[in-house]
């Protein structure tokens, strides 16, 4: 019993002290900074920084999603996961035909969502 709380996450994970982490990296699409803030596991606060400003949008529906998630790979891929969806929703009207919006007109937002999100779990 005990050695089975030792290897849940909220032994592991949800007793940590507020923490920041930043790193950034550079891609083949552009450069991005990250600064996450974390407490008890869950992130409380992130900011993505491209350097390509087409890129903010997608930067932002992912902040959006980030926060309040586990700080570890599950959670960031169901925020990756979540903001395909919302990527995809915003390129789309009420009644299904795709829209012109930034998100559209940028370089396979989907390809770099999941470039981002490969890159935070990697930098975990």
């Amino acid at each position: 019993e005990y050695l089975e709380e030792l290897k849940s996450w909220d032994w592991t994970f949800g007793q940590t002290p507020e923490f920041t982490h930043e790193f950034e990296q550079s891609f083949t699409w552009g450069h991005m900074k990250a600064f996450i803030k974390s407490r008890d596991g869950i992130i409380t606060a992130v900011t993505l920084t491209p350097s390509n400003i087409e890129y903010e949008n997608l930067s932002a529906i992912l902040e959006d999603s980030l926060e309040g998630n586990k700080y570890d790979d599950e959670g960031i891929t169901q925020a990756v996961s979540k903001s395909l969806v919302d990527v995809q929703l915003s390129n789309t009207s009420s009644n299904g035909v795709i829209t012109p919006s930034t998100s559209s007109l940028i370089r396979n937002p989907h390809e770099i969502l999941m470039d981002i999100g490969n890159w935070i779990v990697k930098s975990l």
